[in-house]
Parts: C-alpha cells; structure tokens; sequence
C-alpha cells in the first residue's frame, strides 16, 4: 500500500528548500533603492531602518555605501546599523567610508568603526589606524592596537613594537600570529621575542 505524504506537507518542504537555496539577490523581499529610501527618510522609525540595514548586509553593492556612510556620524545606534551593513559588502567603497569616519567619532561609536575596520581584514588601513594607538582615550588606543594586531602586517608590527606593554601585548600576540600566517617569520620571531622580554 503507497503511502501519501499530505499535500501541504510537501509544498512546505519545497518552499524551505527553494529559500535556502536562493541567491542573494533573490532573497530581498525589497530592492536596494527602497531600503535605501528607508534609509533616508527622516521621518522612518529606527526599527525599519535596522531591518533595512541588515537586509543590506546580504544585498548592499556600491551604491548603498554612500548612504551608510551618512548613518557612521549619527548616534551609537544607527552607527552600529550601517557598519552591520556595510562590513559584508563588497566595494573597496566601504574602507574608506570606514576610515573617513574614524575622525568624526569618539568614544564607543569610534571603538565600533575600529572594530569593523580589523573585522574588513584590509591591512591597508593598518597606517590609518596608527594615530589612535596615541588615544587620550584608553578604551578607543586599546581597541585600536587590537584592530592593528589583526589585520597584521610589517607596518603593523612597526607601530605596535615600540608600544609593547602588558596592556598591549595580546595585541602584539596577534600580529606576530598574522605575520608567521602571511610568512614574515623573521618579523613574526622577532616580536615574540620581545613579548617573551615581559615576563
């Protein structure tokens, strides 16, 4: 005896399946324009604009940067909106609205950019990154040798070494991680060597 599998069942089953498996494009219930005209409208409640910043950050291109790039200067929360968005995407855009903004922040808003910019991976923005390791505010230098550590590189190394303290040292660990993953052993022997100077 066949046995039947309920209808609905099935539809269900083949409509989950088809959502997985859609591209990102495809999956937008809105176009980039209309989230961006969220994005923009003053008079739009946060909570739209959220929803419309992490659906960015599955469809943004290049023409959303811009828009988000507005959003880095407002307070803490749409700050953190746009860099949600604006870390997956793609464009080269991204970086340096990240790194312009880094002179128009402070405080937990600037430590967030810091972040993002280590979590872009760009070791390009190492040199930017530099004059905040001299950060009257501990938090934002602290978070900014991090950042450094991380995207790694023999520029990096050049501006954490002459900072090597205990407060400084995990950072330093990272790097000379980064440096041995990217094949500067010398460098990455070197820094290990005066982390070991510490103890």
């Amino acid at each position: 005896m066949k046995r039947h599998i309920p209808i609905l069942l099935l539809v269900t089953a083949l409509v989950g399946t088809s959502l997985l498996s859609t591209p990102r494009e495809v999956r937008a219930q809105e176009s980039e324009a209309d989230l961006l005209a969220t994005l923009s409208d003053p008079d739009a409640p946060i909570f739209d604009k959220a929803m419309a910043c992490k659906k960015l950050s599955c469809i943004g291109t290049e023409a959303a940067v811009p828009v988000l790039a507005e959003m880095l200067g407002d307070d803490e929360t749409l700050s953190h909106y746009a860099r949600y968005a604006l870390v997956p995407n793609p464009s080269p855009k991204v970086d340096e609205a990240l790194v312009a903004a880094l002179s128009k922040q402070e405080g937990r808003t600037l430590i967030g950019t810091i972040n993002s910019i280590a979590n872009r991976g760009k070791p390009t923005a190492v040199e930017a990154l530099g004059p905040l390791l001299d950060a009257e505010d501990d938090a934002v230098a602290a978070a900014a040798a991090h950042a450094i550590g991380r995207l790694g590189s023999l520029k990096a190394a050049e501006l954490l070494e002459p900072r090597i303290s205990a407060e400084t040292a995990p950072a330093l660990l990272v790097c000379g991680k980064t440096l041995a993953e990217q094949g500067h052993n010398a460098a990455a022997a070197h820094m290990l060597t005066q982390l070991s100077k510490l103890s």
